[in-house]
């Protein structure tokens, strides 16, 4: 079994905690927000990785005027997004391939997405979001910092689950390698079950104009 049908597998199984956990966004809310004001009205939306639907959630709660699809891998969690947050649109897609996706989006979200593929999955993840936006879109992505992968349980998930991490420097080469103006970057703790913390690394860009 590859990493990928691993993890899938595990948030299938996983996808109520997830959800008790997460839904309310309590660790990543002013993240989130600092990056929605700086999103248009109306603006055309795709969150990549959707999971239960929290992000949407909160995008259409802004009352912007927010057109937000999304997908996962997970049809656990696609299932919940559909029945959390019913003014969106979600769907099960796969993040290493955005080929059946339409260009033209003014922003895309990857929130924590990227965790869970390789290095190189994730270069041809960033080309691919640089293919989808309009000039001057933004893009949200979030990882945790580290330099190494492998196999975890979490808090929310006793089956194992395939986690990678970046460093600031191979994310941010990536985004400007790509098109991407980089508006803001900042870290945050985030504490571990077993009383540590690792370091989450968020990155707000902006697709430049060719």
């Amino acid at each position: 079994m590859d990493k990928t049908e691993t993890t899938v597998k595990a948030y299938n199984a996983c996808a109520a905690d997830f959800t008790a956990k997460f839904m309310d966004l309590a660790l990543y809310k002013d993240s989130l927000n600092h990056f929605i004001n700086l999103v248009p009205a109306g603006a055309k939306i795709l969150d990549a990785g959707c999971g239960p639907g929290n992000i949407a959630r909160l995008l259409l709660e802004k009352q912007k005027g927010f057109r937000v699809s999304g997908f996962d891998l997970s049809p656990e969690m696609v299932k919940l997004a559909i029945n959390n947050v019913p003014g969106a649109s979600f769907q099960i897609g796969d993040i290493r391939n955005l080929s059946s996706w339409e260009p033209g989006y003014d922003a895309i979200i990857a929130a924590f997405s990227i965790v869970h593929l390789s290095n190189d999955e994730t270069l041809q993840f960033i080309r691919n979001v640089s293919c989808l936006l309009k000039a001057e879109g933004l893009f949200y992505l979030s990882c945790i910092q580290g330099d190494h992968a492998g196999y975890a349980t979490t808090s929310f998930s006793r089956k194992e689950i395939y986690f990678n991490r970046f460093s600031r420097n191979f994310i941010l080469t990536a985004l400007t390698g790509h098109n991407f103006n980089i508006v803001n970057t900042f870290s945050q703790a985030y504490p571990e079950p077993d009383g540590t913390t690792s370091t989450e690394l968020f990155f707000y860009a902006r697709k430049m104009p060719l």
